[in-house]
């Protein structure tokens, strides 16, 4: 987990995620979000210190989390997740017409209407949730396929272990 300053990653936390959980990411066929240049116009833009009552909102959400985590408790990660994105997506919200990006609010909305929640990754269009394990992640692969027909958005739907590692980089040499 870092600090959230694009540019300027600030590692804060590192924990493993649980082995048998698993991300379901859905990536929907729409406009690509801010790129970085434009991202870090937009993040030195905003008067951060104005806004200390979401600030302290996104902070509870990462605690909870992180905690959720560490404790292996699926649930309390994901309203820690769900508290984290509904700030942030509050903050951002001049910048991004809402708690989420154009159509992707219409998805998250059937979405959680459905029971599972989606995080916005960045400025999107890629969304994510946490299962506890693979069944229940191709259980929500399946309705969040089927929850973006209903929307009237393409797309797919990933699901992936999680990667208890930090990045690699390879030179081009080798």
């Amino acid at each position: 987990m870092d600090a959230g300053m694009p540019g300027r990653p600030r590692p804060l936390l590192r924990l493993q995620v649980p082995e048998r959980w698993r991300f379901v990411i859905v990536i929907p066929e729409v406009e690509r979000g801010l790129n970085e240049r434009e991202e870090e116009g937009v993040m030195e833009s905003l008067k951060w210190g104005a806004h200390e009552s979401l600030l302290s909102m996104m902070a509870a959400g990462a605690l909870r989390l992180a905690s959720g985590i560490a404790r292996e408790d699926i649930e309390d990660a994901l309203e820690g997740l769900r508290g984290l994105q509904r700030a942030t997506g509050a903050f951002f919200s001049r910048v991004q017409g809402g708690l989420y990006r154009g159509p992707l609010a219409a998805l998250a909305a059937e979405a959680w209407r459905h029971r599972v929640f989606l995080a916005q990754s960045s400025w999107g269009p890629a969304m994510y949730t946490l299962a506890e394990d693979e069944m229940s992640a191709r259980g929500d692969a399946d309705l969040l396929l089927e929850t973006m027909r209903e929307v009237g958005l393409k797309g797919k739907v990933i699901v992936s272990p999680p990667r208890n590692r930090g990045a690699e980089v390879n030179s081009p040499e080798g």
